[in-house]
């Protein structure tokens, strides 16, 4: 009687790069949660200076606003303000020191957040920060790019924090890739022209501007490449909802680091 052959266990090694992949991606980001630590402590700070806590306990205990809401009980004109204040709030949410609600509209965007107080959530008083400009030009005299010029060791850290994607392909068969911010210096404004190539480059360029400064630099960007060119860019995307994750709370620390910061 002839044997049937043996059969082989298969083999799950898809299965096993995929969870050592997703491994990585959580160490990067739990990596990424200690580098930006202190801009929880500080966050919360802030939100005590500025009287989040108390605007939203004096409306009830169970009552929720929007960041538009309570700028309005703030003395500001500052009109960046309820931008940073929703970006505050998501953070604190986050972290378990907010509530949020978010209505069924939630793919309709501009998003509106209404946020709440939680049971670590705890009071006090006023203003500072929303009185305009940026807490980190006002503290060196000068704007994060061109202190990195003054301190190496800021800018040293500044970049060894910008990892690029190591499964991204696209870079195969380029002849002359653009790199706006890129090390080989070329003068000139990327808001009036970009330099001619097959690819253009922008990581961590655009969360620095406003959306009209981004479309403007995009549009540049077009009318530098040919009908087969691309564009690369290279971003963290804050989630529409307030994740509560180690992947999420690294982004929106790095978030609030970059409010302080960069005028965008």
């Amino acid at each position: 009687m002839a044997s049937s052959p043996s059969r082989q266990t298969p083999t799950i090694t898809t299965a096993n790069q995929d969870y050592k992949k997703k491994e990585e991606e959580e160490a990067f980001s739990q990596a990424m949660e200690l580098v930006y630590g202190s801009v929880l402590p500080m966050t919360i700070h802030a939100a005590m200076e500025l009287g989040v806590f108390d605007i939203l306990g004096n409306v009830g205990p169970d009552a929720t606003l929007s960041a538009e809401q309570i700028v309005t009980q703030m003395p500001t004109t500052n009109p960046d303000a309820p931008a940073m204040i929703d970006r505050i709030c998501s953070l604190l949410v986050q972290h378990g020191v907010l509530g949020v609600s978010v209505g069924d509209h939630v793919r309709k965007l501009p998003l509106r957040r209404n946020y709440c107080l939680s049971s670590v959530s705890k009071s006090q008083l006023k203003n500072a920060v929303l009185e305009g400009g940026l807490p980190f030009n006002r503290v060196h005299g000068t704007h994060a790019y061109e202190y990195a010029g003054r301190d190496g060791r800021f800018s040293q850290v500044s970049n060894t924090g910008m990892k690029m994607l190591e499964s991204y392909k696209g870079f195969q068969n380029l002849k002359q890739l653009v790199v706006v911010g890129g090390v080989k210096h070329v003068a000139g404004d990327m808001f009036e022209s970009i330099p001619k190539g097959d690819a253009i480059l922008l990581m961590g360029i655009l969360h620095d501007w406003s959306d009209d400064c981004c479309l403007k630099l995009l549009e540049n960007c077009y009318n530098s490449l040919p009908n087969d060119g691309k564009v690369i860019v290279v971003e963290q995307i804050l989630p529409i909802y307030p994740e509560i994750s180690t992947f999420a709370r690294s982004k929106s620390l790095l978030d609030m680091l970059l409010m302080t910061q960069k005028p965008g």
